[in-house]
């Protein structure tokens, strides 16, 4: 009897070992940024440990890089069974929510980090976003954002957030700095790029503007935005073949914005 006992004792800890060693090889393909590969080593943990929080943990983490967000939520539901008051996968799950339009679901579990880390600057920009893009309340999302920025003044995010949100209140003074941060930062940040040349362009700064929204002009995805407001400003400048050429790239796009610039160009 004290034999098969210790012999199914050496069983168990050598599935735990294992479980531990499956583990850390996904962790270090995760690392590396293959989280495909990185899943199939927490799976095998799992099947050895199937109460493995970390595990669980990490596979959603990479579930919710590849996209697959139903996933993500049933492998981080377990792993917050486990381990109620996790900020990591607290946040991670609700990311899953957002990305699966459950916004209150999203919103309640993030309330629930801040409760246990009130400068979790992910979760304080992912409230940003809730508000911003799932409930249209650009004075909440800014609020939020301006927090995230009160804990990161230069986090490439938050910064995007506020200077959206003010361009859409038309504060469009307030929101160049942040757009300006954004871009300093990465100077291919077509998105920030875009907004940033439509500040100018609103505050009749069209020389700004434009050399603003070229850069987007080069991308090799063309903003049917930064082209439209491109063509507007060389309207505004006086500058007819350069808006006929803009408005002729938004007619090979089939955008509904060429009818708009070819009004403005029609009035030159």
């Amino acid at each position: 009897m004290i034999l098969v006992t210790g012999l199914l004792l050496g069983n168990l800890v050598t599935a735990q070992e294992s479980a531990v060693i499956n583990m850390q090889a996904g962790k270090k393909l995760k690392e590396q940024g293959k989280c495909a590969d990185a899943i199939i080593y927490f799976v095998k943990a799992l099947e050895l440990k199937s109460d493995y929080a970390e595990a669980l943990y990490e596979s959603g983490w990479c579930y919710n890089e590849m996209k697959d967000f139903a996933r993500a939520a049933g492998v981080l539901s377990k792993a917050n069974s486990l381990q109620k008051n996790n900020p990591g996968i607290l946040y991670e799950l609700g990311y899953a929510y957002y990305n699966l339009d459950s916004a209150d679901l999203a919103l309640a579990l993030y309330k629930k980090v801040l409760l246990i880390d009130t400068a979790h600057l992910q979760t304080l920009i992912g409230i940003g976003d809730i508000y911003r893009n799932k409930k249209s309340n650009v004075y909440e999302a800014l609020r939020w954002y301006l927090r995230a920025l009160l804990n990161d003044q230069t986090n490439i995010k938050a910064n995007y957030g506020a200077g959206w949100c003010y361009n859409e209140l038309k504060d469009y003074t307030r929101a160049v700095p942040y757009l300006l941060r954004v871009v300093q930062q990465d100077s291919v940040n077509y998105a920030a790029l875009n907004e940033l040349g439509f500040s100018y362009y609103s505050q009749n700064k069209f020389e700004e503007a434009i050399n603003t929204l070229s850069v987007s002009e080069s991308a090799s995805v063309k903003s049917e935005t930064a082209l439209y407001y491109l063509g507007l400003c060389y309207v505004k400048t006086g500058k007819k073949q350069d808006a006929v050429k803009r408005y002729n790239a938004l007619v090979l796009m089939n955008s509904k914005l060429a009818p708009a610039l070819l009004a403005e160009i029609q009035k030159m």
